[in-house]
């Protein structure tokens, strides 16, 4: 996904850099307006003054929701590049975690309080005994 800054690097049509349903999406797929500027960039549509979206030349070429989902869109900073980050995280990094917190909602549907699991669960690991190292790797060891 995109995170704009100046827009100069993010494709309008193309690039993933709005959240359509919780999720990357570029415009093209969302609202298949047929023939486009492939050339379009975010900067496009930014006022130069501001730095802020030009909302006439936005409606000019997409209509409806997608107008306020657009208007919502954060533009950063007009000194700063556009970059790519990871979708998941809002420092841009993908981990195991970030996977979790995206397959989850897919997986469980409504039931994901069903999936939760709650409790303390360092109490297990302080009650097993192993090997000191071991002790150590999972939380650190209190003898």
């Amino acid at each position: 996904m995109s995170r704009i800054g100046n827009g100069r690097n993010t494709n309008f049509w193309f690039d993933n850099w709005i959240t359509w349903n919780g999720k990357p999406q570029n415009l093209y797929d969302l609202i298949k307006p047929g023939i486009v500027d492939e050339k379009l960039t975010v900067v496009d549509f930014l006022d130069e003054n501001t730095n802020a979206w030009d909302m006439g030349k936005v409606r000019e070429v997409v209509q409806g929701l997608v107008v306020s989902v657009i208007e919502e869109a954060e533009v950063r900073n007009s000194e700063c590049e556009d970059k790519v980050v990871r979708w998941g995280e809002k420092n841009g990094k993908f981990s195991v975690k970030s996977a979790y917190r995206l397959a989850l909602p897919e997986i469980a549907g409504d039931t994901l309080n069903q999936h939760r699991i709650t409790g303390d669960f360092m109490c297990v690991w302080c009650n097993i005994q192993c090997e000191k190292r071991i002790g150590v790797l999972v939380g650190g060891w209190n003898n």
